[in-house]
């Protein structure tokens, strides 16, 4: 398992304009198919973090 937690400075980022911000993370892995997902900023300072599952899937050769 991997865990990481970074905080990030968004200029300008307001809790009411948070809803029209997204944050991506993406997985790469030499080997496995990349993963992306999408979170809500507004949702994340709601819920105080952001949580994601990553099922890592071997690319076909």
């Amino acid at each position: 398992p991997f865990e990481e937690t970074r905080s990030f400075n968004i200029l300008g980022l307001t809790y009411e304009n948070a809803r029209d911000v997204q944050i991506e993370i993406k997985v790469s892995k030499k080997g496995y198919e990349d993963q992306v997902k999408r979170f809500n900023v507004r949702q994340a300072i709601d819920q105080q973090e952001i949580s994601g599952f990553f099922e890592m899937i071997a690319k076909e050769e």
